[in-house]
């Protein structure tokens, strides 16, 4: 079937496909979790996990008051495409925030270096659009014009570029809570930048579309006293974030709901904040998991509202720190939605670590979709495949069938496909749109020129089923 229709096309002759039969040596291809991917698969629902860590001091760990540039923090921001874990902090008496990044692939701390952003600490003032892997950081300080926003595409690695400002009726103090909220808003828009500006007494929010550059709402007097070391955190599941906390609200909580109204919630059991509870969104249930001294408790922003203290293996682990007092340790979340997981990253002073904690079952378990697993002299990469059932083994290396995925796997710089041997097993799946539903295409092409080998055409053409009758009839 090299180069043509193949001889035949009944659908039970390739279930198992063994092709090209050359000789030489037999390469079967299967993929290697991240150290990150594989400890996420095997936890059990309720449980932690240590993730082991090369450079995280190196990197994390500097200052001279705190030690580490997670002190006055709450939030990293997870890049699910990239599969790398951003921050923006610092420690008391540098120059300027520090930018950084841990990524998968290395399990290793990325330093970018210092920012342009005077006022140092990280709060929660970073967000992240996941549709256009943009970040979003609205330095603290208490500039009289009110926020200012930036925005650094990660696509092409920055820069940071200013967007608005926005000045709010009311007094600014030196911190807001900020997170992208993923919509969509009140048919006004399918996302915004929502910014807490609890330095306004009875509260204030502003929701920010960079889009249109405009700023669409703004939601004033739903309650609180003017504070600073707020907090607010979007729930992609329920489609809300909750905002309040920080020095004179300690347990206060709002919603803010996607009809661009605020809606006050019952008291939270500890104080939340920074320097207080961390607060994040599950990836899974979507519910907000506050931890902090030495506990966790599940909120769910549904109807009026609940609280649920996570018990027995639940609880948090020393190693995971109380961002509250007495201890004040830097602690930041990020959920981690390919694996469903949440990762809280810790610095004591000069010694940092990372925790991953599993609420529930499910979520995606996707590889990162730019992953290399080398045997031998070959790469094999995963094109963005799609999560599969989570009761069957999943190696990265499945796509849907509707003609979505062009290239699925490929080698870069192969070695000849004579003399060798390749055994490929494929499962058949009927392509579901479009006039031409063929079956599985198996298809072998260099990373490069076609005719590689000195202009030898020494590739694999490729070969697939067609339906019977053709060109789109049901198969036999």
């Amino acid at each position: 079937m090299r180069g043509t229709r193949g001889a035949s096309p009944l659908l039970n002759t390739i279930v198992t496909l063994v092709a090209l039969a050359f000789s030489l040596a037999c390469i079967h291809l299967a993929a290697a979790g991240t150290t990150l991917e594989s400890l996420a698969a095997s936890m059990q629902p309720g449980t932690w996990v240590a993730v082991p860590q090369t450079n995280i001091d190196a990197v994390l760990a500097h200052g001279s008051h705190q030690g580490n540039i997670l002190s006055f923090a709450m939030a990293g921001k997870w890049d699910a495409t990239s599969h790398r874990l951003h921050y923006l902090g610092g420690d008391n008496g540098e120059p300027a925030s520090w930018q950084v990044y841990y990524d998968e692939a290395t399990n290793s701390w990325v330093d970018l270096g210092l920012t342009r952003f005077p006022m140092v600490q990280g709060y929660d003032q970073l967000a992240i659009d996941p549709a256009n892997r943009e970040l979003y950081f609205n330095p603290s300080g208490m500039d009289p014009g009110g926020p200012r926003i930036y925005r650094y595409p990660l696509a092409s690695n920055g820069p940071w570029n200013f967007l608005s400002q926005y000045t709010p009726p009311g007094y600014i103090n030196v911190t807001q809570g900020v997170d992208w909220f993923d919509g969509p808003l009140n048919g006004r828009t399918s996302s915004a930048l929502a910014i807490y500006n609890c330095g306004a007494t009875g509260g204030e929010v502003a929701l920010y579309d960079p889009a249109a550059n405009q700023w669409i709402a703004d939601m004033t007097g739903f309650g609180g006293n003017s504070t600073v070391h707020c907090f607010l955190k979007y729930s992609k599941a329920h489609n809300v974030a909750i905002l309040g906390g920080g020095n004179d609200n300690g347990r206060k909580i709002w919603r803010l709901n996607p009809d661009r109204t605020v809606t006050e919630m019952p008291e939270a059991p500890v104080e939340v904040g920074i320097q207080r509870a961390n607060v994040v969104a599950d990836p899974v249930t979507g519910n907000f998991l506050v931890m902090g001294y030495g506990q966790l408790w599940e909120f769910d922003p549904r109807g009026a509202g609940t609280w649920l203290l996570q018990t027995g293996n639940r609880t948090p682990p020393r190693g995971v720190g109380n961002p509250g007092y007495p201890d004040f340790n830097g602690v930041i979340s990020a959920g981690i939605s390919n694996y469903g997981v949440v990762a809280y990253t810790t610095c004591r002073a000069r010694i940092c670590n990372m925790y991953l904690y599993k609420h529930t079952a499910g979520g995606n378990s996707s590889p990162r979709p730019d992953k290399t697993h080398r045997i031998g002299s070959i790469t094999a990469m995963a094109s963005r495949p799609t999560v599969v059932a989570a009761s069957s083994p999943s190696y990265g290396l499945e796509w849907p069938g509707d003609g979505s995925v062009r290239r699925m796997l490929y080698w870069h710089n192969p070695f000849p496909i004579y003399d060798a041997t390749y055994i490929f097993k494929v499962y058949p799946r009927k392509k579901t749109s479009g006039p031409y539903r063929y079956y599985t295409t198996f298809f072998w092409g260099n990373d490069g020129s076609f005719t590689r080998d000195g202009g030898n055409a020494n590739t694999y053409y490729g070969a697939h089923p067609y339906p019977i009758p053709a060109p789109s009839g049901p198969g036999q």
